[in-house]
C-alpha cells in the first residue's frame, strides 16, 4: 500500500499533493474529466447510490447484504466490488473484476483517506472519483447509518 494518499474531507477530494481533484455540489461531482449527477437512497435496510456521468454511462452501487459491508458496483460495463477488509472496521477495498485491489480507503474522523494512485492503478479517472465518493457515503462518520 502506497504511503502517500488521497482525501475526500467535507465535499471535496484532494490528491496527495493537497491539489483539488473533485468536489461536489448540490448532488453532482465536479472533476477534470466530467461531472457525475448522483442520487443516494438510504432506507432502513439498504443503500443504493446511482449515478449518470456527463457521458451518459450509468453507475450503481448497492448492499449485497443485510449491511454496508460488502458493496457491488457497476460503472457502465465494468464491475467492482467495495468491501470491507476487517469484520469491525471500516477500512475498505476497492476491487475490479479482475480481483485487483484498485485502491484502499479508511474512514478518518470525517474525512476519507484513499490509498494508491489512481495512474498507479488498472482504473478510470470516472470510476475511482465515483467509487471512493461512494466509500466516503457508506463509510463516514456523518453518514453512518446504525443497524
Amino acid at each position: 500500500m502506497s504511503t502517500e494518499y488521497w482525501t475526500w474531507r467535507h465535499d471535496g477530494l484532494t490528491d496527495p499533493g493537497g491539489a483539488e481533484a473533485a468536489a461536489v455540489r448540490e448532488h453532482v461531482i465536479h472533476f477534470a474529466h466530467g461531472q457525475i449527477l448522483t442520487e443516494v437512497t438510504r432506507d432502513d435496510m439498504q443503500l443504493v447510490i446511482k449515478a449518470t456521468t456527463s457521458d451518459g454511462e450509468v453507475f450503481t452501487v448497492a448492499q449485497t447484504g443485510f449491511s454496508v459491508n460488502r458493496l457491488s458496483a457497476v460503472c457502465g460495463t465494468r464491475r467492482y466490488t467495495l468491501n470491507r477488509t476487517r469484520r469491525l472496521r471500516r477500512e475498505r477495498a476497492i476491487i475490479d473484476a479482475a480481483g485487483n485491489v484498485v485502491a484502499r480507503t479508511r474512514p478518518h474522523g470525517s474525512t476519507l483517506e484513499v490509498f494508491d494512485h489512481p495512474q498507479d492503478m488498472p482504473i478510470p479517472d470516472v470510476d475511482f472519483v465515483f467509487l471512493t465518493w461512494c466509500c466516503m457515503e457508506a463509510d463516514n462518520s456523518g453518514h453512518i447509518r446504525r443497524m
